[in-house]
């Protein structure tokens, strides 16, 4: 099994305070009281690429 990477991301005061408003949402969603920030970039990510992926015709 291959150890996981680590990566860094930066991020303006715009994509922070989305990242934060997402954080929160997904803590009143889920009942939970910490929702780790790594978990709601990973969620953003995967939207992102997934509407990315739907624009050009894609599934």
């Amino acid at each position: 099994m291959e150890k996981p990477r680590k990566i860094m991301i930066a991020a303006d005061a715009d994509l922070s305070a989305r990242i934060e408003a997402e954080r929160k949402r997904m803590e009143a969603e889920s009942g939970l009281n910490r929702v780790p920030v790594s978990g709601v970039i990973l969620s953003l990510v995967r939207r992102g690429l997934e509407a990315t992926s739907r624009k050009g015709g894609g599934r």
